[in-house]
């Protein structure tokens, strides 16, 4: 699994939360893609607000609130996510160690078991 194909799960995971399926979540790729929010450095870089309209144009449709509080959620994963930690994060999956995974993940405010759950099916890992 390369590093584009981690940050779409886990991107899609993130957002498959507050009764949003993560089907409906899956379906948003390309709009997550056009958008730049499955990049890790715009991620880091964008303000609450470009996320949060840029979430809006993606197609996710939550309330105002909802999208507010993923466009942060969004914004500390692209803080946690530097180059040597989405390096440690792809061999966790390829190596699938579960345990790795939650070390690099869960400090991360806004992921929590569902999310890592999500995101370890996703990448064909049983948690």
């Amino acid at each position: 699994m390369n590093q584009d194909e981690m940050m779409e799960n886990l991107v899609c995971s993130l957002l498959a939360v507050n009764n949003y399926s993560l089907e409906k979540a899956w379906g948003l790729r390309q709009g997550l893609r056009e958008e730049l929010l499955l990049d890790v450095g715009f991620l880091k870089e964008a303000s609450h607000d470009t996320l949060f309209e840029r979430l809006k144009k993606a197609g996710y449709d939550k309330s105002d609130y909802v999208v507010g509080l993923v466009a942060d959620r969004l914004h500390n994963l692209g803080n946690a996510l530097d180059e040597k930690t989405l390096r440690a994060l792809v061999e966790s999956v390829e190596k699938r160690d579960e345990g790795k995974m939650e070390e690099i993940l869960l400090p991360v405010k806004g992921i929590g078991p569902v999310v890592l759950r999500n995101f370890a099916g996703l990448c064909g890992v049983v948690v």
